[in-house]
């Protein structure tokens, strides 16, 4: 595990290998954010982290294929840890696994834009407390987490 401080309130753990083009794409995204990260080679060890830290507001971040292990466990447990899951899945898988993600209170996106929206989201609330509930009639909605390009023109300072 590799751990980037930059002493924001809200924390990330970036699930994959160094070597991924994904993975480099969000340690960048995140640090033009100024958000903590923790880098976790696979889920088992995003599970080490979680456990270990206890803190509230970490947005777990990775492929769908590299968190769905164990048939999903995975995203029923993050919600216990009062985190958050947004899986970066293709457009068929990801159109399916919406709906049976979203009990869960995972995000699923199919653009990497969509993760940008989640951070610049979350950041904005708050400075990341969000809500963990899961959706059994809870009062998540994927749609809190969806921001025009003014509304990320304006968080990042630009016109």
């Amino acid at each position: 595990m590799e751990e980037h401080s930059t002493g924001n309130h809200l924390r990330a753990i970036v699930v994959g290998s160094l070597e991924n083009s994904f993975v480099r794409y969000l340690m960048d995204l995140l640090g033009s954010y100024e958000v903590d990260f923790v880098l976790c080679s696979d889920v088992y060890w995003a599970v080490a982290e979680l456990a270990k830290n206890r803190r509230k507001n970490v947005l777990i971040i990775g492929r769908y294929k590299q968190l769905n292990r164990q048939s999903g466990r995975f995203f029923e447990m993050a919600p216990e840890y009062q985190s958050v899951c947004c899986c970066f899945a293709e457009l068929p898988l990801a159109n399916e696994q919406m709906s049976v993600l979203a009990s869960t209170g995972a995000v699923v996106v199919n653009e990497t834009d969509g993760i940008e929206k989640v951070v610049s989201k979350l950041l904005a609330e708050d400075k990341g407390q969000f809500d963990t509930k899961k959706k059994n009639g809870s009062s998540f909605n994927k749609n809190e987490f969806l921001t025009t390009q003014a509304e990320r023109d304006a968080l990042l300072g630009e016109q």
